[in-house]
């Protein structure tokens, strides 16, 4: 139960979904979350300040939770793109409109797919390296791929 708190990581996919779905002023939900709630919800929850030990973190690392919580970005972030892309000829946005999804995206894109690209940059394997690559594309950033030897 406590490893639930990881799936916080959807809530900014979910509030472009939300600016997506109802339109209006709420196409900028997300800007305002990421970088208004989110750091008041910082400041006023509890800090954890201890790290786990190394049984725990082993634990972790086996739990296939995780790594499904990262692979689930995949899609995530290309259909959140995808759906932004084919709207813009059905939709009928007003620039306003066009200004808040195109900065929910951006943050879309830089909250999941670059840094869940980064996380993947630093697996063993090439299919979840090549996952990681797959998320820097749609943000055009894959010159940040590390390759390593």
């Amino acid at each position: 139960m406590k490893d639930l708190k990881y799936l916080a990581a959807f809530s900014i996919p979910a509030a472009a979904v939300l600016g997506l779905i109802l339109r209006g002023y709420w196409v900028f939900f997300t800007p305002f979350f990421a970088f208004v709630l989110v750091p008041v919800l910082e400041i006023l929850l509890p800090v954890e300040n201890g790290n786990l030990s190394e049984d725990e973190a082993k634990a972790k690392g086996k739990n296939p939770f995780f790594d499904i919580l990262l692979y689930l970005n995949l899609p995530l972030v290309y259909g959140i793109l995808g759906w932004f892309l084919w709207s813009i000829n059905r939709a009928g946005y007003s620039m306003y409109e066009l200004v808040g999804l195109t900065f929910s995206i951006g943050i879309v894109l830089g909250s999941n797919g670059i840094n869940v690209a980064h996380e993947l940059g630093h697996r063993k394997t090439q299919w979840e390296k090549t996952l990681g690559k797959s998320l820097l594309l749609p943000a055009l950033y894959m010159h940040a791929f590390l390759y390593r030897a």
